[in-house]
């Protein structure tokens, strides 16, 4: 009887943070933000910290190294047609009628009073039947708004194989590993991966072109825009990788972390400082129009940019008019790395059990379309991350 009074008095505790959070303009279009304002502002209240999975394990996002720790088969275990899938499926949705199912009741309440729903609903207080499994799924609602939980979903199935192989797992730890093997979380770190490989790729290739190569030198090296950088661990741990196969090449490259809050700069600071880049990057702690415009007044060339994870939050106008802007700004022949998350039928658990907000998914099409409309007529190259995300390799 205690124990269902309890769970009665939180629920009725965050339908009331969720009304007297929510808005009153009834038209969706009016009251939805583009890269949600209310995402920043919540972000800018939480602390990001230090990359800690990644630097206890000197985790360095490459194929060979995740998927020999997983020892998964990715496209046969994610296949709709593959039991595997429904053996994910279907605890997922137990889980979701446990953590989550108020969740949609109470946002068809807010949203009927005109409201944004469960949008504004962020932290770690409001979702204790998630958070209390391990101090790392804590970790993933507190840090939702911001790089932080991102540092978790790429590193925590790492982190879970390291630590069994000289202990034992918490069911908590198991619980959260499992969390961590759903399409979702698989193509996020699916997408680190093939960031991290074009961007090592472009990085060799410019460095040992016979032309542009010897221009790139320590007193004047090649920047490397990281836009929306969060904790940029992909691509800090691609120019650590370049160094490692090209010595000679240590301090021609200079990464500029652009992030419109300090938090995830710090981690990303942190962590290249912890890959021994001390010297090789900037950061910017700004908008990234006003970034872009400071490009073209101080007449740096690009030739690579990555604008990885961003874009998930706006509507396909915004992504456009951005990408258009970021054409305008970089060299003929330049390199642009992005990507947009689609839709998934486990999806439900990352917006109502884990309650990630204000994802918008689209299909590859509709990705391609606003690449399109962006003025990109040259070579595009999509790479699927098991269908749910999407990463888009342009050549101006």
């Amino acid at each position: 009887m205690d124990a269902s009074f309890s769970f009665l008095k939180l629920w009725l505790t965050e339908v009331t943070v969720l009304v007297a959070n929510s808005g009153v303009n009834r038209n969706e279009e009016a009251v939805a933000p583009e890269a949600s304002d209310e995402f920043q502002e919540v972000a800018l209240t939480r602390d990001v910290g230090a990359n800690t999975l990644a630097y206890e394990h000197s985790i360095c996002l490459h194929p060979e190294l995740w998927s020999e720790l997983t020892a998964i088969e990715l496209h046969k275990w994610f296949s709709p047609r593959s039991w595997r899938y429904w053996a994910l499926m279907l605890p997922s949705f137990l889980l979701f009628l446990l953590n989550g199912w108020w969740r949609v009741a109470a946002a068809w309440i807010i949203q009927t009073l005109g409201g944004r729903g469960l949008s504004v609903l962020v932290g770690s207080g409001v979702n204790r039947c998630f958070t209390v499994v391990s101090k790392f799924a804590y970790e993933l609602r507190e840090l939702v708004t911001s790089s932080g939980s991102l540092a978790i979903v790429y590193n925590y199935v790492v982190w879970s194989h390291m630590e069994g192989l000289h202990r034992q797992l918490t069911w908590g730890e198991r619980y959260m590993r499992f969390h961590m093997m759903q399409p979702d979380a698989v193509a996020v770190r699916l997408r680190a991966i093939k960031t991290f490989e074009q961007a090592l790729k472009r990085l060799e290739n410019l460095l040992t072109d016979p032309e542009l190569g010897p221009t790139f030198t320590v007193e004047s090296p090649l920047i490397f825009p990281v836009l929306a950088c969060g904790n940029a661990q992909a691509e800090i741990d691609a120019v650590y990788r370049l160094y490692q196969v090209f010595p000679e090449f240590r301090g021609r490259v200079k990464l500029h972390l652009v992030d419109a809050t300090m938090a995830p700069l710090r981690a990303a600071a942190d962590y290249a400082e912890n890959r021994g880049l001390e010297g090789n990057f900037e950061i910017f702690c700004m908008k990234l129009r006003p970034y872009l415009r400071m490009v073209k007044e101080q007449g740096w060339k690009i030739y690579i940019l990555d604008i990885v994870g961003f874009l998930d939050y706006y509507s396909g106008i915004k992504i456009a008019s951005l990408l258009a802007f970021i054409k305008d700004v970089v060299q003929k022949g330049a390199m642009i790395i992005t990507a947009l998350i689609s839709k998934s039928k486990l999806a439900f658990s990352v917006r109502w059990s884990t309650n990630w907000p204000l994802l918008r998914r689209y299909t590859r099409e509709q990705f391609t379309s606003f690449l399109l409309k962006a003025g990109f007529e040259g070579n595009i190259t999509i790479i699927s991350c098991i269908d749910v995300h999407f990463v888009a390799v342009i050549t101006v």
